[in-house]
C-alpha cells in the first residue's frame, strides 16, 4: 500500500490517504454512530468539500453514501449470520 502512486485510486489507495484513511477508520470503527458529513469532516480536520472530493476521487462515492453501503453490508452479514427478523436487523444497524 504504501508504494502506491499518489496518482492511484481505489480501496488501498483511500485506506494509504491522510485524510480519507482516517475517516473510513472512523466509519468502520462506529458505524452505527450519527455520522454527518460535518462531522466526519471535523473528525479528519479537513473542510466538507475537501474531504468529498477526495473520497469521491478514491472510492467513487462520497462519504455518506460509502457509509450507508457499509452499513447495508453490516446488515447482510448480520442477515446470513444470524436468526433475527429482518426489523431486528434493520433496527439494529439504523435503518
Amino acid at each position: 500500500m504504501q508504494a502506491l502512486s499518489a496518482d492511484e485510486v481505489g480501496w488501498f489507495a483511500a485506506c494509504n490517504d491522510g485524510l480519507v484513511g482516517v475517516a473510513l477508520k472512523s466509519l468502520h470503527q462506529a458505524p452505527l454512530e450519527d455520522w454527518s458529513l460535518d462531522s466526519l469532516a471535523r473528525r479528519v480536520g479537513a473542510s466538507r468539500t475537501v474531504l468529498t472530493e477526495r473520497f469521491k476521487h478514491l472510492l467513487g462515492v462520497p462519504p455518506i453514501q460509502y457509509l450507508m453501503r457499509w452499513r447495508l453490508q453490516l446488515a447482510a452479514q448480520k442477515l446470513k449470520t444470524s436468526e433475527l427478523p429482518v426489523k431486528s436487523v434493520a433496527d439494529e444497524i439504523g435503518y
